[in-house]
């Protein structure tokens, strides 16, 4: 799914993996961080990629 979306905004296929991987990363880093969860993290994250793109 996360690769799908990286593929999506021009990644190739080696990209869109690590990124999908470093994205999951920092949610993990986030959700510790700001004791929030892993999930609102990578909203937050996704949200701000996503803004990144308009």
């Amino acid at each position: 799914m996360l690769q799908d979306l990286f593929k999506q905004i021009g990644a190739d296929e080696l990209q869109s993996q690590r990124m999908a991987s470093q994205l999951l990363k920092r949610a993990n880093q986030l959700a510790e961080e700001e004791s929030i969860s892993e999930a609102e993290a990578l909203e937050n994250l996704l949200k701000k990629i996503i803004e990144g793109q308009k």
